[in-house]
C-alpha cells in the first residue's frame, strides 16, 4: 500500500516537470525579450554582419559600412552555359538600409506568441541569416540582359516586320527564339549579391515567342500598301502640297511591339522642306539688347508653321480613304523657344564689367579675333554654371574662315590657323577678372606682349589651354562682344547690385573706371601686381640655315629677352567681407633666333665661297616680338581714370550658347601687396 502511494506521488511529481520546464522557458523568453527591447534579437546576420543585440542606430551604421562592399562586388553568373562576370554597380544593386534594419528588428517578433517562442528556441544556438531589402536599377538591368541576350544567348526571337526593298514593301514573318527570364534573373541576382556565397549563379533561359503573329504582319502589310498606293494632296488656303507614293513610303513607320503602321513626323518635316512653301512665318525668340550700362529685353512673337505631328495624323487618315485629300495642318500660334518671361527670370539687369584691347588694323589675326568674338556674342551663363571658351567656340579651322597668324609654338612665334584669338581670350578674361567672377582655369602667355595687361591676361589653343569662367552669382550673366577696326570689347551683363566698371589696356596697364558705385551687396574688385622678380636669362642664340641669304648677311627673326615672374592679386569685397586671390605669372625668356647662310651655321661642313666677314645683321621682327629696349614698365597698374574713351564699337545679333564645366586652375602662392586699382604648346597670340 505504501509503495503504491509513493508511486502515485512520484508520478504526480513527474507529471509536473514538463509544466515547470515550460514555465521556466516562458520566463526566460520573457526576460530575454524585455532585455532586448529596441534591439535586434541575437543570432541575426545580415550581409555577413552579426547585428544581434544592436539598436537601430548601431545596426544602421554597421550595415551602411558593409553594404558599400556588397554594392561594389563582382560575381560570376552562368548564361546559356557561358560564364561571365558582373559588377553589382553595373545593374545598380543597392541596399535599402532603413528597410533592412526594420526587417532585422522585426525578425523573431512577428506572428503569435508561440511562433515567436519557437523562433527564439530555434536560434538559441546558431545564426539566422536574413537577406537585406535590396533592388536593381530597372534600366541598367534591362540593358545588361539585352547585351547578354545578344552576346551569350544569341538565338533571339525575331518579331518580323515590313521593310522597303527596291521600292516595294516586303514583309518578314516572326520567328521564336530564346532569352533570359528577366523576372527570375532579377531575383537570383539580388539574392547572389546579397549573400556571402561566391559560387557562380545560373540564370534561367526560356523560350521566347514574339507577340506579333504572321497574321498581324500580313494585315499590316495590306494596310501599308494601301497607305502608299497613291499620292495624298493636302491644302491650306492657297497652299497645296502633293506627297507622292515614294514620299509616303519614305515616311512610313512600322513598329512591331505591338504592331502598328504610322508616318514619322520628323521624316515628313524633311520631305516638306523641298516644297519651299514660303507661307511659314517662323516664331521670333525674345532677345537681349545691350545699350551701354542698360540692357533691354525685346519680346519675341509667335509664328505660323506646319504642325508635323498633326500632319502625320492627317496622312494616317487620308491615306486610307478613296479621295486621299485633306487639310494641310498649320499651327497658327507657334510659340517662340525663348520668351520675354524666360529672359526676365535670368535677372540680368545691367552692365557689370567691360574691357577693351587694341590691335593694328587689317592683319590676319584681326579676322580671327572677330570670328571668335562672333561665336561667343550672346552667350548666357546660368548661375552656378561654367563657361569654357574652347567648348563654346570649338576648334579654329580654315573651313570656319580662320586665317594663319602668329602663335607661340615651343618658344618661337610662327603662323598657325587661328593665331591671334588669345587677344579675345585676354579681353574676356579681363572683363571677368574686374567683374569679380570666379576664374576656374586660365593660362597666361609664355611671352609677354605689351598690348596685354601684364599678368592679367590669358591665352587659348585647341584643345588646351582653355579659359573657363564660372558664374558664381545668383543671377545669369550675358556676354556681349563688339569690335571696330582696331579694338575688341567684351562686356558682361548681370546683376552686381548696380555696380559697373569699364576698362581698357593703356600704355601703363589696365585703366579701370567705375561707372556706377552700386549698392552694399555689390562686389567691389581691387587688383594689382608685384614688381618683376625671379629673372631668367635667355638661352644661347638659335641659328637657322637659309640658303636664300648671302654668305655675308644674317637676319634676326626673334630678339632675346629675359624672363621674369610677377604675382597678380585680386581682392573682392562684399558688405565689408573681403577675399583675396593671388595668381603667380611667369614669362619665359625669349631666345634669339638668327637666320644665316648654311655655310655660316655653327659646326657647318658647308664651305663658303667668300671669305668676307658677315655684315651688320638685317633685323626682321615678327609682330609682337619686342626688343629688350622696349620692355614694358614694371610698376603696378595705374589708378588714374582714362582720359579718352575707347573707340566706338558696333553691335550684332545675339546668340545663346550653353556653358561647359572645366577643372580649376592650380593654386597660387603668396604675394606682397604693392598697389591697387579701383574698380605644352602655348598658344595663339
Amino acid at each position: 500500500m505504501g509503495w503504491y502511494l509513493m508511486t502515485n506521488k512520484t508520478r504526480a511529481l513527474l507529471a509536473t516537470i514538463p509544466f515547470i520546464v515550460f514555465i521556466v522557458i516562458v520566463v526566460a523568453f520573457g526576460v530575454a525579450r524585455t532585455l532586448s527591447r529596441g534591439e535586434v534579437l541575437s543570432s541575426v546576420v545580415v550581409l555577413g554582419t552579426d547585428v544581434g543585440g544592436m539598436n537601430r542606430e548601431e545596426a544602421t551604421k554597421a550595415l551602411t559600412e558593409t553594404s558599400t562592399e556588397f554594392e561594389n562586388r563582382a560575381l560570376e553568373f552562368v548564361v546559356a552555359d557561358v560564364r561571365t562576370n558582373l559588377d553589382a554597380s553595373t545593374v545598380g544593386y543597392q541596399v535599402d538600409i532603413d528597410a533592412t534594419v526594420e526587417r532585422a528588428l522585426e525578425r523573431g517578433r512577428t506572428g503569435n506568441p508561440l511562433a515567436q517562442l519557437g523562433w527564439w528556441l530555434g536560434h538559441l544556438v546558431g545564426s539566422d541569416t536574413l537577406l537585406p531589402v535590396a533592388s536593381l536599377d530597372p534600366e541598367l538591368l534591362a540593358e545588361t540582359l539585352r547585351n547578354w541576350n545578344v552576346s551569350l544567348v544569341g538565338d533571339l526571337p525575331d518579331p518580323g516586320g515590313i521593310t522597303v526593298e527596291d521600292g516595294e514593301l516586303v514583309a518578314t514573318n516572326p520567328t521564336p527564339g530564346r532569352r533570359i527570364d528577366r523576372q527570375r534573373a532579377e531575383q537570383l541576382m539580388i539574392t547572389s549579391f546579397s549573400g556571402t556565397d561566391t559560387e557562380p549563379t545560373e540564370l534561367p533561359v526560356r523560350e521566347a515567342i514574339p507577340l506579333v503573329t504572321e497574321e498581324d504582319i500580313a494585315r499590316a502589310l495590306n494596310e501599308a500598301q494601301l497607305m502608299v498606293s497613291a499620292p495624298v494632296i493636302l491644302t491650306n488656303g492657297d497652299t497645296t502640297i502633293r506627297l507622292d507614293p515614294s514620299d509616303l513610303m519614305a515616311a512610313l513607320q512600322v513598329t512591331t511591339d505591338p504592331i502598328s503602321v504610322t508616318f514619322d513626323s520628323e521624316v515628313l518635316a524633311d520631305i516638306v522642306v523641298r516644297f519651299n512653301l514660303g507661307t511659314e512665318n517662323p516664331a521670333v525668340d525674345a532677345f537681349f539688347e545691350p545699350n551701354g550700362y542698360d540692357i533691354t529685353i525685346r519680346s519675341g512673337r509667335p509664328g505660323t508653321r506646319i504642325d508635323f505631328d498633326e500632319l502625320a495624323s492627317t496622312l494616317l487618315v487620308e491615306s486610307r480613304t478613296a479621295l486621299r485629300q485633306g487639310d494641310l495642318p498649320y499651327d497658327e500660334y507657334a510659340p517662340p523657344a525663348v520668351t520675354a518671361e524666360d529672359l526676365k527670370a535670368l535677372s540680368i539687369d545691367h552692365l557689370v564689367s567691360e574691357f577693351t584691347t587694341g590691335f593694328d588694323c587689317c592683319e590676319a589675326r584681326v579676322t580671327n579675333i572677330q570670328l571668335i568674338a562672333d561665336e561667343i556674342d550672346g552667350t548666357i551663363i546660368e548661375p552656378g554654371e561654367s563657361f569654357s571658351l574652347n567648348e563654346a567656340a570649338g576648334p579654329r579651322t580654315a573651313d570656319k574662315g580662320y586665317l594663319d597668324a602668329g602663335t607661340i609654338v615651343r618658344g618661337e612665334i610662327t603662323d598657325t590657323v587661328g593665331g591671334g584669338v588669345s587677344q579675345f581670350a585676354t579681353t574676356l578674361y579681363n572683363a571677368a577678372f574686374w567683374g569679380g567672377f570666379e576664374i576656374e582655369s586660365h593660362k597666361p602667355h609664355s611671352f609677354y606682349f605689351g598690348r596685354y595687361p601684364e599678368g592679367i591676361e590669358a591665352t587659348v589653343s585647341w584643345p588646351s589651354p582653355d579659359l573657363v569662367i564660372r558664374n558664381d552669382t545668383e543671377s545669369a550673366i550675358y556676354i556681349d562682344t563688339s569690335y571696330g577696326e582696331t579694338t575688341i570689347t567684351a562686356r558682361i551683363y548681370g546683376n552686381n547690385d548696380g555696380r559697373a566698371v569699364t576698362g581698357y589696356q593703356s600704355s601703363e596697364g589696365p585703366a579701370i573706371t567705375v561707372l556706377e558705385e552700386g549698392g552694399p551687396n555689390a562686389r567691389v574688385v581691387e587688383a594689382g601686381r608685384t614688381d618683376r622678380f625671379a629673372f631668367t636669362e635667355p638661352p644661347e642664340p638659335k641659328y637657322r640655315g637659309n640658303p636664300e641669304l648671302s654668305e655675308t648677311s644674317e637676319v634676326i627673326t626673334q630678339y632675346p629677352r629675359e624672363g621674369w615672374t610677377v604675382t597678380v592679386h585680386r581682392t573682392i569685397t562684399v558688405n565689408g567681407e573681403s577675399v583675396t586671390e593671388e595668381f603667380p605669372v611667369t614669362y619665359i625668356p625669349q631666345q634669339q633666333i638668327i637666320e644665316v647662310h648654311p655655310c655660316n651655321m655653327p659646326g657647318s661642313s658647308v664651305p663658303c665661297d667668300s671669305e668676307t666677314e658677315p655684315t651688320t645683321p638685317t633685323t626682321t621682327l615678327p609682330d609682337d616680338t619686342t626688343p629688350p629696349t622696349t620692355a614694358p614698365p614694371t610698376s603696378p597698374p595705374t589708378t588714374a581714370p582714362p582720359t579718352t574713351a575707347p573707340p566706338t564699337t558696333r553691335l550684332r545679333p545675339r546668340r545663346r550658347r550653353p556653358p561647359r564645366p572645366r577643372p580649376p586652375h592650380p593654386p597660387s602662392g603668396p604675394t606682397e601687396l604693392l598697389g591697387l586699382v579701383s574698380t605644352g604648346q602655348d598658344t595663339s597670340r
